[in-house]
């Protein structure tokens, strides 16, 4: 296990140096409340979606039928996270607006950001992971996982969170086919028409094309976290309202980062996982104990309900994160003898 300790150590310094950036900018810099919202707006309609074609159109066709775990994971973890906090929040004393809130945010976790971040920056930190997986596919396989996902959130969750009290019962086709999704799908059209193949020929544009997106590419997962250390540091909470919430946020945490990865644990441990392999497990296991969603924060804003839970629980939920994920990544890599 000691042997994990130092490289998980600098993987997990860099998210955590990006976060803070964002975070200080907006506690502690000049810059007004528009320039964080342009600079998120500009990660998730434009930056990411390109992240996502970059790497899903340069799949190979034969790659994207291996998967199908990914989607039907997602399926099967939204549905364990809404189980065991329905459960959970069963046997507490919380009622109407804030037990719902709880159970959506206990229910759907950030899948996007943290999980690619890590897909991207683990390889580098932990050899072992760069020379018995293939690091690349791996943010193909959060791709698919987002694919099933990522509606869920805007539809299931979000009904959740905000309805019966702002009477938001329509889901919008809008929200569920979002920026990210449409570049995964515009990935997949790419994957599947075979121009990929000639992405490498130096005498056709296509390499350069994607060359152009690659270095953009590069600094997307940058920028968003440091859009999400921006977005944590302009999370409004006020006096007395920490005190007020802390009880339920700790009940979503005990789901997020307690029961969901000792189920996940639970199975890996028994050898229950093996079939899928090691790339799958691995990508499975990102998106095992992963901090609510901080789209939750738009979904609360725009209905006008539940903003005060919704931000301490964020709070709660990335500092808890950043805490048991270092613990959690040895672990694996522990269980995890040479992948």
């Amino acid at each position: 296990m000691s042997a994990y300790l130092i490289p998980v150590f600098y993987a997990v310094l860099q998210l955590i140096i990006l976060i803070a950036v964002g975070f200080l900018a907006r506690r502690l810099g000049s810059w007004t409340d528009e320039f964080f919202i342009g600079l998120s707006r500009f990660v998730v309609r434009v930056a990411l979606p390109l992240y996502f074609v970059a790497r899903v159109g340069r799949t190979d066709i034969q790659d994207l039928g291996a998967l199908l775990p990914m989607p039907i994971a997602a399926l099967a973890m939204v549905a364990l996270g809404l189980g065991l906090s329905y459960g959970i929040f069963a046997l507490l004393p919380y009622r109407g607006g804030n037990r719902r809130a709880g159970i959506a945010m206990a229910a759907f976790g950030n899948s996007g950001y943290m999980p690619l971040t890590l897909a991207e920056i683990v390889p580098l930190s932990v050899p072992v992971i760069a020379d018995t997986l293939a690091p690349g596919m791996i943010p193909v396989q959060v791709a698919a996982y987002l694919f099933v996902f990522s509606p869920l959130l805007w539809s299931v969750g979000n009904l959740i969170i905000t309805a019966p009290e702002a009477g938001h019962r329509e889901i919008r086709l809008s929200k569920l086919i979002s920026p990210p999704l449409i570049g995964i799908i515009i990935g997949v059209v790419i994957s599947l028409s075979g121009v990929a193949a000639y992405a490498d020929n130096p005498r056709l544009p296509v390499l350069h094309l994607f060359e152009a997106v690659d270095r953009l590419s590069a600094i997307t997962l940058p920028l968003a976290l440091v859009s999400l250390g921006a977005l944590i540091g302009g999370l409004k909470v006020p006096r007395g309202a920490f005190g007020h919430y802390i009880g339920l946020a700790l009940a979503v945490a005990s789901v997020r980062f307690l029961f969901i990865p000792a189920v996940f644990f639970s199975l890996y441990a028994t050898g229950l996982l093996e079939f899928l392999g090691p790339a799958i497990v691995f990508a499975l296991f990102l998106e095992m104990h992963t901090p609510p969603a901080t789209n939750f924060s738009l979904m609360v804003g725009d209905a006008g309900v539940n903003t005060e839970h919704t931000a301490v629980t964020l709070l709660v939920g990335y500092v808890t994160y950043l805490l048991v994920m270092p613990i959690y990544l040895v672990l694996f890599l522990t269980l995890s003898p040479g992948l």
